[in-house]
């Protein structure tokens, strides 16, 4: 679950969500940053960042890629207006597509 869409952090409706089908509900984590049940984009950048899985990404080449490479990889994320979309690592990364109240 993506951590500001929890109800620790959101305390609206669903319907309360700015561009909610730009917004992601839940991602699938990559294994070697699982750390919980919960997907933290506030984490970026430090040794606890949780990743977005690539595991489907079959265009993703190396497992050991350069960040430069690793950031345009591809996983699945389900948004709140109910679409899957196959999206890249970047696209987790930025508050308009995590945070409920960023348009």
């Amino acid at each position: 679950m993506n951590m500001p869409m929890s109800s620790l952090y959101f305390k609206h409706s669903i319907t309360a969500i700015r561009n909610s089908s730009e917004k992601f509900l839940v991602v699938e984590e990559d294994e070697q940053t699982l750390d919980d049940g919960n997907f933290n984009p506030y984490l970026v950048g430090t040794s606890i960042e949780n990743l977005l899985a690539t595991r489907h990404d079959h265009h993703s080449g190396d497992a050991t890629a350069s960040a430069a490479r690793s950031a345009l990889r591809h996983g699945n994320v389900l948004f709140c207006d109910g679409h899957v979309d196959f999206v890249p690592r970047l696209f987790t990364r930025d508050p308009r597509h995590y945070d409920p109240m960023v348009p």
